[in-house]
């Protein structure tokens, strides 16, 4: 086995990051807020699916569309903002508790 054969995928990514972000102050910020919001997007698949709600379900509770829902989970939301992402993941810890507030309809 030749020394390339044996790199770990992660070796890429060091290299990229090595090359693409290090040291660049604008793309370690980038960096970081692509991760924070990846982080969100898998606590919003988490908790909606150990309360057992669908998509659907979960959009009518908290007052957005099915589609928005989808799209926070992929992280896959473009223009949406950072504070949506938290908010959503905020009102998805309360639904069907008893302290859970209604929310009003959102344009999302």
């Amino acid at each position: 086995m030749t020394e390339k054969s044996k790199k770990k995928p992660w070796d890429a990514v060091q290299y990229l990051y090595d090359n693409y972000v290090k040291g660049d102050p604008k793309m370690e910020d980038l960096l970081d807020k692509a991760r924070e919001s990846g982080n969100i997007a898998r606590k919003i698949y988490d908790i909606r699916t150990q309360k057992g709600y669908s998509h659907q379900q979960i959009a009518k509770k908290i007052g957005i569309s099915t589609s928005t829902i989808s799209m926070l989970e992929n992280a896959d939301y473009g223009a949406l903002m950072q504070d949506l992402l938290e908010n959503t993941e905020k009102e998805i810890k309360h639904v069907g508790d008893k302290r859970s507030r209604k929310s009003k309809k959102s344009r999302y």
